[in-house]
């Protein structure tokens, strides 16, 4: 696809929008890399439903399970975030970019190969189809 053409892949609720750096895609990300106000009010539910389910075994000990929840869920809410960086169609990463340049172009090389490699295998010839009644 040219560049600037737009994608026919749509991301619902997207908090960012943003075109590629390297291939000028328009993107869209799901995910922030903070919790939301939202997000917070889950994982506390969240936390004080187990609170409250196992204050019989753990007594005080169980206060300390609303950090564990939140820490889990702020850590997963980061893997989500930092999995939906790179573009699905140059496999620029930005987050790779900023930290080492030439890594960041060794994985887009990478991401080039592979592409090349799935569309040599993917050529697939149909099988005619028979006439009924044979």
């Amino acid at each position: 696809m040219a560049p600037l053409e737009k994608r026919p892949f749509r991301i619902k609720n997207s908090r960012f929008h943003f075109l590629c750096p390297l291939c000028a895609s328009e993107r869209s990300l799901r995910y922030s890399p903070f919790l939301s106000s939202s997000l917070k009010f889950k994982l506390a539910v969240i936390s004080l439903f187990l609170f409250f389910l196992t204050f019989p075994l753990l007594q005080e000990r169980g206060f300390i399970l609303p950090f564990l929840v939140f820490s889990l869920g702020f850590l997963i809410n980061r893997a989500l975030y930092k999995k939906e960086i790179p573009c699905p169609y140059c496999g620029f990463n930005a987050l790779t970019y900023k930290k080492d340049v030439i890594k960041a172009k060794e994985e887009v090389k990478v991401f080039w190969q592979q592409e090349q490699n799935f569309n040599k295998t993917s050529n697939f010839v149909l099988e005619e189809e028979r006439p009924l009644g044979n």
